[in-house]
């Protein structure tokens, strides 16, 4: 969740001036960064009782993801359970075995995943540290290379002479 909150966070505001945010508007940028990080990804997976909005897969493990637009002082805790009882009720997860069930909710206005509920074996935790709190730095912060090399820099600066 950590993860998918730094990307969504790094969308520029631009992204946001669309009139259509709504599920399809994040699901795409999920299913980007799902991709990205080497899973299998299907994305509105049908089944007999309605869609998943992600079937993610590494390996031996398999997701079943539900996402959930909030916005204004919508509950996203309950919104989140909401999500959860979809997947389910419609039993997107098939026969799947031993699937990780997840309903997360994505605050339009916190523009971040503020709720999540799971089924199968992840340990659920407030997450509202996660959200950012200043403005997201510069993309080349992103890259753990750069930073090496800032704190490299930084440290250099900093040291001055060693005492003998």
């Amino acid at each position: 969740i950590e993860q998918i909150n730094k990307v969504l966070s790094e969308y520029p505001y631009d992204y946001f001036q669309t009139n259509r945010r709504d599920e399809y508007f994040y699901c795409l940028g999920l299913f980007t960064f799902f991709y990205a990080s080497g899973l299998t990804v299907q994305a509105e997976k049908h089944g007999n009782f309605g869609r998943a909005d992600f079937i993610l897969k590494d390996g031996k493990l398999t997701w079943v993801v539900e996402i959930k637009v909030s916005y204004g002082n919508a509950d996203d805790a309950k919104l989140a359970a909401a999500a959860l009882e979809q997947i389910i009720g419609k039993n997107h997860a098939g026969a799947s075995p031993n699937p990780v069930l997840i309903g997360a909710v994505i605050n339009d206005g916190a523009r971040v995943i503020k709720a999540w509920k799971c089924r199968g074996g992840i340990e659920e935790k407030p997450i509202d540290h996660l959200a950012p709190k200043k403005p997201a730095k510069p993309k080349e912060h992103l890259d753990p290379e750069y930073e090496a090399e800032a704190d490299v820099e930084e440290e250099k600066e900093h040291s001055g002479p060693k005492p003998h």
